[in-house]
């Protein structure tokens, strides 16, 4: 019997099983969402970043072809002040690259409560170029600043925490 046939499909089977899994291994944070009123389907990452107790995330978004690039900034004892537009947040990366993005608009902070304490967020994105991801995919974040009152530093940057938000940069790149 020639087993030639069989084989050859075994290790297509075997390639397409383990192409899938590096995939889909690669972008385990990328989550896809349907907006349950609009239809609109966006995808997207949210990584910590700095002393985890601190709430600060990266935060990715796709959607309708376009590319979102943002901060997550959480405090607990911040008056309701927006995040005024024009106000920056500015991300050093190891390549001595600075990129900043800003919102088009004022940003309100969120109220939300965890346990018997009262946090307010705020939720910083910019529509930014293919460009952005890819400087971001190719060197680490190694400091963030923001003004909200005050001018604050993300610090306690772990290695850990850049690896993740580079590959899901690259991730959301190749999975366009």
């Amino acid at each position: 019997m020639n087993h030639q046939p069989l084989l050859r499909l075994f290790t297509a089977a075997t390639i397409l099983f383990c192409t899938t899994s590096a995939v889909a291994q690669e972008c385990r944070y990328v989550k896809t969402v349907t907006d349950p009123f609009t239809k609109v389907v966006s995808r997207g990452a949210k990584m910590a970043i700095g002393d985890p107790f601190a709430m600060r995330e990266v935060l990715f978004e796709e959607s309708e072809g376009k590319l979102y690039f943002g901060l997550r900034i959480v405090f607990s004892d911040m008056e309701d002040i927006p995040f005024l537009k024009g106000d920056k947040v500015s991300m050093m990366l190891a390549s001595d690259e600075l990129i900043e993005i800003s919102p088009a608009k004022d940003v309100p902070s969120q109220v939300f409560k965890i346990d018997n304490l009262s946090l307010r967020q705020w939720i910083v994105m910019q529509e930014v170029p293919v460009g952005l991801y890819e400087k971001i995919s190719a060197s680490p974040i190694t400091a963030i600043k923001f003004h909200l009152k005050n001018d604050y530093m993300v610090k306690g940057i772990k290695e850990r925490q850049v690896q993740k938000i580079m590959e899901n940069a690259a991730c959301m790149l190749k999975t366009r």
